[in-house]
């Protein structure tokens, strides 16, 4: 027989149903209250977030370093994925091994640090710093300028003030309203103080002092965390957040018009908006703005190029990934500058990267270690060059051309200053210099400069055969031999000649007009008559060019529609063999001696001893006999100390000058373009990493 169904009474129905509905009310009333206490102790999880940080930061600021994305950042905390993988490599390995990167501290300092932040975290669940602090962070400083902010050695830019804007998630606000409850047991010693600015009503922030540090200053605005260790510029940036934001950043033109675009995935690698007032940095080093007059040419011909005094505000982007560097950048130039100051790149004819470099990689063989393609003035690069001649050489030159001339009065070349203005009216501006390592060796003493092609377009073939013929007449004027001059035809596309230069560095120069017609051609000149041979060569297709390099065209894909007026591209490998042999050179010259003050320390030794003390005469001299002996002991001391020299002071000096460029190891290869208008600038630069082969 079946059960019958007990039925509730109706009482206890009402009873239940009564006690949930007491159980709800309560609810709805302790919600409320919950959240009115969560709000007063922790933080609204219902407020609006801040609007995009770069409309928060002021744009007074002189350094802004804005990324998105920062969880995608890190991989084993604290250290970026990137660099992790960076160090692991080989070629890390064998450069942190040297007494130069030793000598260095910083990067111990650095790698100490993380050993810390790692041993204290260690076995413990971290939340990744990216899901803990958000995805957007910023840095901005102020560099110090005025009379109290005297110059530095090169860009100091540790002297600046600092500040850091992190957009909190909201186990990131937990965290800090944790602290502010905990900071003396979290951090023993801390004083944790609220602080109100009697300027500003209404704006305030909170003070840390730690135990022998200086103090932060922090506060929280919604998602926003302004830390840092300059009171100013936190209250700047909180007034900005606050009431300001018609003066911010990213609302000025400055931003919205020159900040290059973003990648669609920030995530896919380390992307950051940066700024730099480059007026500030620039200012903070000794010689900043100042026209140079130093001896060597190389240092002085960069400024009379490329100004970067001109400059004013630098917007742009850098990004690396596990393949290289990138980066983006533009800024304004000052106007009543360039219109009075026009030389160099400034003002010059602009052209595509990829269009450039692919027509003069064309010409080059593929051992080549570094191309640079400009439209510059050439009067103004060769009196730079002329300037920074030896007065004594200047002089032996201006000595020389005038004996040259007199084979073709018509030049008129009375010195450099004349044949600097007839090769600026033959040559036009686009110049390209090509580099690679010498390939013989050069006189004991001498510079090993590396073998130099110029490629210059002819606007004038017959002035220039002129001087060319001038020159082979005139030889003698130059010191080259009769039987020292040669020529070649070179398959239809003209004809090679080369002089040779014996008792310096260069054995020969070399010159070429390919395809000459009336009225124009393409001069290769050279420093080495090989190297002007196998342009010849990769010209007419006979030989490999750089062009058909795959490697070099991905390069030169990553910037190909950029705009400039100069782009160089460098080899890391190649250009680290053009480096080497200047190690030995300066070596000899760091680690000389006076032999003449060696042999007179010597001669004063050896006659405080008893051998040769007992041999002194009264009137304290050596029989003539006894000083030629002596003369013969102090050649073979001498002979000993410099043998020595060469054998332990020079080599040791020469590793320890080659260890600072190890770095140039973690490099493939690199292409920066640069163009300068009259009003404005622009910077591209992409870098290879050793592993993005």
């Amino acid at each position: 027989m079946a059960r019958r169904r007990r039925r509730r009474s109706r009482s206890g129905r009402r009873r239940g149903g009564s006690l949930l509905k007491k159980l709800g009310i309560g609810l709805l009333l302790l919600l409320p209250v919950a959240y009115f206490v969560f709000t007063r102790v922790f933080f609204d999880p219902f407020e609006e977030a801040q609007p995009p940080f770069q409309r928060l930061v002021p744009h007074d600021v002189d350094i802004y370093i804005r990324r998105e994305r920062l969880d995608s950042d890190f991989g084993s905390f604290p250290a970026f994925a990137v660099l992790e993988r960076l160090t692991a490599s080989r070629e890390f390995g064998e450069m942190a091994g040297t007494d130069w990167w030793k000598g260095l501290g910083w990067p111990d300092e650095i790698q100490a640090t993380v050993d810390r932040i790692r041993a204290a975290v260690s076995g413990q669940d971290l939340v990744n710093p990216g899901e803990l602090l958000g995805r957007e962070v910023v840095l901005v400083g102020r560099l110090p300028v005025g009379p109290d902010a005297p110059p530095t050695e090169g860009a100091d830019l540790a002297a600046g003030a600092y500040a850091a804007l992190v957009r909190l998630t909201p186990t990131g606000k937990l965290g800090y309203a944790t602290f502010l409850e905990a900071h003396d047991r979290i951090a023993p010693g801390a004083q944790l103080a609220a602080v109100a600015d009697p300027d500003r009503p209404g704006l305030t922030y909170k003070r840390l002092d730690l135990p022998g540090q200086e103090p932060i200053f922090l506060a929280r605005r919604r998602d926003l965390l302004v830390l840092g260790m300059d009171e100013q510029l936190v209250q700047d940036v909180l007034t900005s957040t606050e009431s300001g934001r018609e003066r911010s950043l990213g609302l000025s033109r400055l931003y919205t018009e020159n900040m290059p675009e973003g990648p669609a995935d920030p995530a896919s690698g380390f992307d950051a908006e940066v700024m730099i007032n480059l007026q500030r940095l620039l200012a903070r080093a000794p010689a900043a703005g100042a026209a140079t007059a130093s001896e060597d040419a190389a240092a002085d011909i960069l400024p009379v190029i490329i100004d970067p005094t001109l400059g004013e505000q630098l917007v742009g982007r850098v990004a690396f990934d596990a393949s290289g560097f990138l980066l983006r950048g533009r800024t304004s130039l000052e106007s009543h500058r360039t219109a009075v100051e026009r030389h160099g790149l400034v003002g010059t004819l602009p052209f595509k990267v990829g269009e450039r470099l692919t027509a003069k990689f064309g010409l080059m063989p593929r051992d080549v270690s570094a191309v640079v393609s400009l439209n510059a003035d050439l009067s103004d690069l060769l009196k730079t060059i002329r300037d920074g001649l030896d007065p004594e050489l200047a002089t032996l030159v201006d000595r020389a051309l005038r004996g040259m001339a007199q084979y073709n009065p018509q030049l008129k070349l009375n010195g450099l200053e004349d044949m600097i203005y007839y090769l600026d009216r033959v040559l036009g501006k686009d110049i390209t210099v090509a580099v690679r390592p010498l390939d013989h060796d050069v006189p004991e003493g001498s510079q090993p400069m590396p073998a130099l092609a110029i490629i210059a377009n002819v606007r004038d073939p017959d002035a220039w055969e002129a001087l060319a013929s001038a020159i082979i007449r005139g030889h003698r004027a130059f010191g080259v031999p009769e039987d020292g001059m040669f020529k070649q035809p070179e398959g239809g596309v003209g004809l090679r000649r080369w002089l040779e230069v014996p008792g310096t560095a260069i054995e020969a120069i070399s010159w070429v007009v390919l395809d000459a017609t009336s009225n124009s051609g393409t001069l290769v000149f050279g420093t080495d008559d090989d190297f002007v041979r196998e342009i010849v060569a990769a010209y007419t297709g006979s030989r490999p060019s750089l062009a058909s390099d795959p490697d070099v065209r991905d390069l030169i894909a990553g910037i190909s529609e950029e705009r400039a007026n100069l782009v160089a591209w460098v080899s890391a490998d190649a250009v680290s063999d053009v480096i080497a042999p200047y190690g030995p050179w300066l070596a000899a010259a760091e680690t000389a001696v006076d032999l003449a003050a060696v042999r007179a320390a010597q001669r004063a030794a050896q006659l405080r001893l008893p051998a040769w003390r007992g041999k002194l005469g009264s009137d304290g001299e050596l029989s003539a006999e006894d000083e030629a002996e002596l003369d013969d002991l102090l050649d073979d001391l001498v002979r000993a100390s410099e043998k020595e020299r060469k054998a332990a002071a020079l080599p040791a000096w020469t590793a320890a000058w080659q260890e600072r460029f190890s770095w140039m190891a973690l490099m493939k290869d690199g292409v920066l373009a640069i163009r300068m208008g009259e009003r404005d600038a622009s910077v591209a630069l992409r870098v290879r990493s050793v592993l993005g082969r």
